[in-house]
C-alpha cells in the first residue's frame, strides 16, 4: 500500500514500507531522503508573481525532524528566506517535544523574516484570519493596515 500525495502536477504513490534498511530514521518512520527530494526541492523554487500579486508565495508545510534528514532541504529553506523580494514564504516548524529543541527550526524562528505565531485550540481562528490578512497584504491583494 502507498500513500497518496497532493499538490504536485500528478498525484505521486509512495510504498510506505520496504524502504532500505539505510533510510534515515525518525522515530518509527523511516525517511527516503531521494524521493523527498525529488518532490521537495522543485516546489521550492518561487513562481513568478501573478498579474494581481506582487510577489509569488511558497508554502511549506511544515519543516519538521523527518525533513530535516535533507541537507538540501535545509539550504533551500536558507535560501528562500534570504531572497526577500522573491517570494513571501508561509509554513509550520515543528514544534520542541519534551523540551527538545530542533537547532534549524529555532534558526528560521529567529529569522528577520519570520514571525511565529503559537496556535493553540483557543487562538486557532484568531491566528487563522490574522494570517489569512497579513499573507494577502504581503503578496499585494490588500492594502496596507
Amino acid at each position: 500500500m502507498g500513500r497518496q500525495t497532493t499538490g504536485t502536477p500528478e498525484p505521486c504513490r509512495y510504498p510506505q514500507a520496504g524502504l532500505p534498511a539505510h533510510c534515515p530514521r525518525t522515530g518509527a518512520y523511516a525517511v527516503d531522503v531521494a524521493a523527498f527530494e525529488a518532490l521537495a526541492l522543485p516546489a521550492l523554487s518561487p513562481p513568478p508573481p501573478s498579474a494581481a500579486a506582487r510577489r509569488s508565495v511558497v508554502v511549506i508545510d511544515e519543516v519538521g525532524r523527518m525533513e530535516l534528514h535533507s541537507a538540501a532541504f535545509q539550504a533551500a529553506v536558507t535560501r528562500l528566506l534570504a531572497s526577500p523580494a522573491e517570494a513571501v514564504v508561509f509554513g509550520a516548524l515543528t514544534a520542541p517535544i519534551y523540551g527538545h529543541r530542533v537547532p534549524f527550526c529555532d534558526a528560521i524562528a529567529a529569522h528577520g523574516r519570520v514571525s511565529v505565531d503559537r496556535i493553540t485550540q483557543k487562538t486557532r481562528d484568531a491566528v487563522r484570519e490574522a494570517l489569512q490578512r497579513r499573507l494577502l497584504r504581503e503578496v499585494g491583494l490588500r492594502e496596507e493596515g
